[in-house]
């Protein structure tokens, strides 16, 4: 038997792909402007291939999965596929025109769509960019001061005295006073549960602060205005959260018998506070009161110290920079400052308000010009923030805040530009470690009362470097 060779034609060569053509372009200050053709050569072999993948995928009436007609599916979907094409398309050359001309953005480019011809998709394209900045290299030219704080006694006597007016503490309620909102109870309580089978439970010492939110509020409303010695009877469903598993989510009998009621009162002496705070002495709490303040002082030096640092950086690599750059910095500034104003602001007479616009204005400007060169000096020195640095940071404020951590968590998580913040936060303080590592840094002890006025003479934000007042004290840790 014969076998016949059968000949095979050779696939056909794949249609080369058209690019994007500049045909354009120009730069006024800081910006590029471009006229970009996307040809229609191009556009028709994209609509093609989408056009195949929808009707394998569509499911009409009357046809079988895959086996839609593309008459049908053009006449059908046409219009959304011609869009999202363009759509695509548009945004692929963009990225190509700012790869090709290796042009360094500071925003989102302005597009426009100008024309759809027999050429193609004419698009306008502008580029608002980056100034040029040459870093520095060496900085052991620069000599610094890190101020050393030192707090004196006047310090923290007025501490002393702040912590005082702000505390407050447990004191026994006088005879047959009334239970309130905000007091703490202590009682000795019976509860029957209505479970068939259970057992009593005996709650000796069981105590609660009434309105508090641990429990609530159909349950401790049961005790407002009870008087030490009375003895209360009800029945209560306890919370599936109730610290007693036994009796969590159970309908229950209660008796309460008051053992003891304390008020919140300002407390009357150092002594008191001391005790309150868990300190042995008042000789005890001074010493952490110091400990506190210095620690503080510190928090102040180390931002005055980057100011030098920034000083000296800003004078010597002076350059320009665009009027939107400036403008959001300052509107973002600005916007932080009138919310922690509030009406203050608006009392200012407009001669005053205007002065601070400008202040803030040129403190945007700095912040813009040091932000551009810290980003090449961090480029130069090999900076950069890791996506484990950056879950880090999240965790701690999740962590400071224990009742919004989800909320903090999933703000992240979905909030681009508040995470593209974080990284830059981060990135700069990383950038000014690597730089203070190559600085000449003296010392000088300085008082704290010094240091403060120091770090309040100029803002580096809306918000001064140190406080009034100084923060609350925590309590002593109890050793275990």
């Amino acid at each position: 038997m014969r076998v016949l060779g059968v000949r095979v034609p050779p696939p056909a060569p794949e249609r080369e792909r058209e690019g994007m053509r500049i045909k354009k372009q120009s730069t006024e200050g800081f910006c590029s402007h471009s006229e970009i053709l996307i040809p229609a050569g191009e556009v028709a072999q994209r609509e093609e291939e989408r056009t195949d993948q929808v009707a394998s995928r569509v499911r009409l009436p009357g046809f079988r999965p895959g086996k839609v007609p593309l008459s049908v599916i053009k006449r059908q979907y046409a219009e959304a596929i011609h869009a999202e094409v363009i759509e695509k398309l548009v945004s692929e050359a963009v990225q190509s025109l700012i790869q090709e001309s290796k042009l360094r953005i500071s925003r989102d480019p302005e597009v426009k769509i100008l024309a759809e011809t027999k050429e193609g998709v004419e698009v306008s394209v502008d580029c608002w960019t980056l100034p040029t900045v040459e870093a520095p290299k060496d900085f052991s030219d620069i000599s610094v001061t890190r101020r050393v704080p030192q707090a004196q006694k006047e310090d923290i006597d007025q501490c002393l005295q702040d912590l005082l007016a702000q505390e407050k503490g447990w004191k026994e309620a006088p005879a047959k006073h009334k239970a309130q909102i905000g007091d703490h109870l202590v009682m000795e309580m019976t509860v029957r549960s209505s479970v068939k089978g259970a057992k009593e439970e005996k709650l000796k010492d069981f105590s609660l602060v009434l309105g508090d939110g641990h429990y609530l509020r159909p349950f401790w409303e049961h005790f407002l205005g009870v008087t030490v010695g009375e003895t209360l009877s009800f029945s209560e469903e306890f919370s599936k959260k109730f610290e007693n598993k036994r009796l969590a989510g159970k309908k229950a009998h209660c008796t309460a018998r008051m053992t003891k009621i304390s008020v919140l009162a300002p407390l009357d002496s150092p002594e008191a506070l001391a005790q309150h705070k868990g300190y042995d002495s008042v000789k005890a709490l001074q010493e952490a009161l110091k400990q506190h303040l210095e620690e503080e002082g510190k928090r102040i030096a180390f931002l005055q110290l980057k100011k030098e640092v920034f000083d000296i950086l800003s004078e010597r690599n002076p350059f320009p920079i665009s009027d939107d750059m400036e403008k959001a910095e300052f509107e973002a500034i600005w916007r932080n400052f009138e919310r922690e104003q509030g009406e203050e602001l608006t009392k200012l007479p407009k001669d005053k308000q205007e002065a601070l616009r400008k202040e803030y204005r040129a403190i945007a400007n700095r912040r813009v010009r040091l932000g551009i060169l810290f980003a090449e000096i961090g480029k130069d020195l090999n900076v950069d923030v890791s996506s484990q640095e950056l879950e880090t940071c999240v965790s701690n404020f999740a962590a400071k805040d224990p009742q919004r951590a989800e909320a903090i968590y999933l703000y992240y998580r979905k909030n681009r530009q508040a995470l593209a913040s974080l990284r830059a936060e981060i990135f700069e303080g990383k950038v000014v470690e690597e730089i203070l590592r190559r600085v000449h840094i003296s010392e000088k002890t300085v008082p704290l009362r010094e240091l403060r006025a120091l770090g309040q003479e100029e803002p580096l934000s809306p918000k001064k470097a140190a406080p009034k007042k100084p923060k609350n004290l925590p309590p002593k840790e109890k050793k275990k």
